[in-house]
């Protein structure tokens, strides 16, 4: 009687935390929902984030030349890089509603722009996939190349660079073609996002039911404009190509999209159309963050210095190519090689393997990548206040502040975060071969990328967790 008394009274304590996750999840979606329907959605976030922008070009182009002192150089290498890492976990590709390069494009292209089509090069699948993953090398190597964290000069002219490219796009072609096809930083941003907490979805049994014909979301309404990143919201399964800015929420008459909570593995759990190119960028995603933590090695630079007049390590832009090639080849090097153990014990296709998992180290690489950018700022956090005192004229020597962590519970957490992605790509694993198994897929066919998910779990360690050379 006891035993069935206490089984009757988990069972309740689990409905009860049940339903209260729903009203929260639920509560959530209705605030959010409203938020994003709002007029003043995204306008809250793009000008202070205008106003910021501004005042980092002013900084990097006429503040000091010390890149510890300068506003530029610490804003966006301690403060907002680490900072922009975890809001791809949180909000996913958030960042692209309140960066000031859309602002600016928005306003052009509503004035000035001659609203060209994209053209169809770009929209073409394998074409398109290699120009984002050109993109995501290109924004990794000219950081290095240039040295842009310890110079705000530098840091001025990337920011420059990126803005100029955008600016032309908006004043040539409709919606944000900079933004979708080409920006380095978002394609890199879009890949990650794939791992949010957050999604934007739409209610197909609302677009049925209401016979929505016009698609509003994609085309827009009454002169409010529809998705910007030609995309089609009310079938959108992937947080790719959304910024969370609202448009289809507004040209929405039927109100069938909403903002929502989900388990950062869902996207990858559940998404069977991704293709094989697309994939593939998720397996880039590991030798790159790879390489931004071999490069601020004490190990790494004391190579380049002893071979320094070598060809090869004499050469910074060629030496940091071969570098960041030699670590994306090898992460896919090892990816095939598990797929192709996982191909012959299962009979199955390789290329429907890389397809089917290329996406689930994506956990893994995420927090990886938070972990290394939070261990930058939390290293060097005594820099803000005297950069941000030097705008106005005042001196603060950073040395006599403290930092945010102590260099021991900093490792704690380190690990503690790239052992939260290891589970999640651990677990996203089991559940695709969990779904392979009731089509007679044995047990241990999913050994292959579980030792290759440790494998790179031992690397990250091996490579990120060392006291770095700091960024700024």
């Amino acid at each position: 009687m006891t035993e069935l008394l206490q089984i009757l009274e988990r069972k309740a304590t689990h409905e009860d935390e049940r339903r209260w996750h729903e009203r929260a999840t639920a509560a959530f979606s209705h605030q959010g929902t409203r938020l994003l329907q709002s007029r003043w959605w995204p306008g809250i976030i793009q000008v202070p984030t205008l106003l910021v922008f501004l005042v980092i070009f002013y900084a990097a182009f006429f503040g000091p030349a010390d890149p510890r002192r300068n506003f530029a150089t610490v804003l966006s290498w301690i403060v907002w890089w680490p900072l922009l890492a975890v809001t791809y976990f949180v909000f996913g590709r958030i960042w692209c509603a309140a960066c000031p390069m859309i602002t600016i494009g928005d306003f052009l292209q509503k004035h000035f722009s001659l609203r060209w089509k994209a053209p169809n090069f770009l929209k073409k699948r394998y074409l398109g996939a290699v120009v984002l993953l050109l993109a995501i090398l290109y924004q990794a190597w000219v950081e290095e190349v240039t040295g842009a964290s310890y110079s705000p000069m530098v840091t001025g002219l990337i920011l420059l660079s990126f803005t100029a490219g955008a600016v032309m796009s908006d004043l040539l072609f409709e919606r944000h073609v900079w933004c979708r096809y080409l920006c380095p930083l978002g394609a890199w941003i879009g890949v990650f996002s794939m791992s949010s907490i957050m999604e934007v979805r739409a209610d197909k049994r609302v677009c049925e039911s209401a016979k929505c014909k016009g698609i509003y979301c994609y085309s827009g309404r009454d002169g409010q404009r529809g998705c910007a990143w030609i995309n089609t919201p009310r079938t959108m399964t992937s947080n790719r190509y959304c910024s969370i800015c609202g448009d289809c929420f507004k040209a929405c008459p039927h109100g069938s999209l909403s903002l929502r909570l989900r388990p950062p593995t869902k996207e990858v759990e559940f998404s069977r159309k991704e293709n094989f190119e697309d994939a593939m960028s998720g397996v880039a995603a590991i030798g790159v963050v790879a390489f931004q933590g071999l490069v601020m090695l004490d190990f790494w630079h004391f190579v380049r210095s002893e071979w320094k007049d070598t060809a090869l390590f004499g050469s910074s832009p060629l030496v940091y190519g071969t570098a960041i090639v030699g670590m994306v080849l090898a992460s896919m090097g090892l990816f095939f090689l598990a797929a192709l153990v996982h191909s012959r014990i299962t009979g199955e296709p390789i290329r429907q393997n890389l397809s089917l998992f290329g996406f689930t180290f994506l956990p893994l690489v995420l927090m990886s990548h938070i972990s290394h950018n939070l261990g930058m700022m939390t290293h060097q956090t005594h820099l803000i206040l005297p950069a941000v005192a030097g705008l106005v004229g005042y001196q603060i020597e950073p040395d006599h502040l403290s930092t945010l962590l102590s260099p021991g519970a900093w490792h704690i957490l380190h690990a503690s975060i790239i052992l939260v992605g290891t589970a999640m790509t651990l677990w996203l694993i089991a559940r695709i071969c969990r779904v392979k198994r009731e089509g007679g897929c044995p047990r241990y066919a999913s050994l292959p990328y579980v030792g290759l998910a440790v494998a790179y779990t031992i690397a990250f360690f091996l490579i990120l967790h060392p006291d770095m050379l700091l960024r700024v």
